[in-house]
């Protein structure tokens, strides 16, 4: 089972059918609160068949120890895009030694956004610490994965084209069944 995670804005009839043709089986709609006026379920959708499975997803920011201990969500995600300078001898990823144990301790998934990377004009600065955050993760056992997080359809990739980024920036082991 291959998946993907988007942020929809009222089309995800779009995304189900660009969904199918780049060969993905589940689709998790991430919104920051549930469309009043739409009758689908906030859930993971899989061959048109609505399983509601509620993830908890946070963004990364400049409260992050708080959100690992505290917060405890299901997917942490874009903490490679801190807006801080990186240091001469280690990169501000947004993860660190510290927060790769918590995030193992508390079941956390590290996500990257390729979509956000895809549009970064600073896409070698935000590829070196994907590759820093990717060994933490490794190191410590956290469970880590690429998704489009596309706010439109023309921006999905296929789960396999992800997976090969990763296994390009050193990546040892990428699961495509994560959410299963």
């Amino acid at each position: 089972m291959t998946f993907d995670i988007v942020i929809p804005d009222g089309n995800e009839k779009e995304f189900e059918k660009n969904a199918k043709k780049l060969g993905i089986d589940t689709l998790i709609f991430l919104y920051d609160k549930a469309p009043k006026d739409s009758k689908r379920k906030v859930g993971i959708i899989t061959d048109k068949k609505i399983k509601t499975k509620h993830l908890v997803f946070s963004r990364g920011n400049e409260r992050d120890r708080w959100i690992f201990e505290k917060q405890k969500p299901n997917v942490v995600f874009d903490l490679e895009f801190e807006s801080k300078k990186d240091k001469t001898h280690f990169r501000n990823s947004g993860l660190d030694q510290v927060l790769g144990k918590l995030a193992f301790k508390n079941d956390i998934m590290i996500g990257f956004n390729f979509s956000k990377l895809l549009k970064s004009s600073k896409k070698g600065i935000i590829l070196g610490r994907i590759m820093q955050n990717i060994k933490i993760c490794e190191k410590y056992k956290t469970k880590y994965f690429m998704a489009s997080f596309a706010k439109d359809p023309s921006e999905m990739r296929s789960p396999f084209d992800l997976k090969c980024l990763l296994l390009c920036l050193k990546a040892r082991k990428v699961d495509l069944e994560l959410f299963s």
